[in-house]
């Protein structure tokens, strides 16, 4: 399966698509709405 981003091979689904891990790590960078603080996204590491 294809990133629908790019040509590389998507390893997540996110928002129903295919995205290699690149383009799922930039999606998690800029999240939509801007509730929650960096602090509460860490937390997940």
């Amino acid at each position: 399966m294809k990133c629908t981003k790019c040509d590389k091979e998507a390893e997540y689904i996110v928002d129903g698509q295919s995205v290699c891990k690149e383009h799922k790590e930039h999606k998690e960078d800029k999240p939509e709405r801007e509730e929650g603080t960096m602090g509460d996204r860490l937390v997940g590491w």
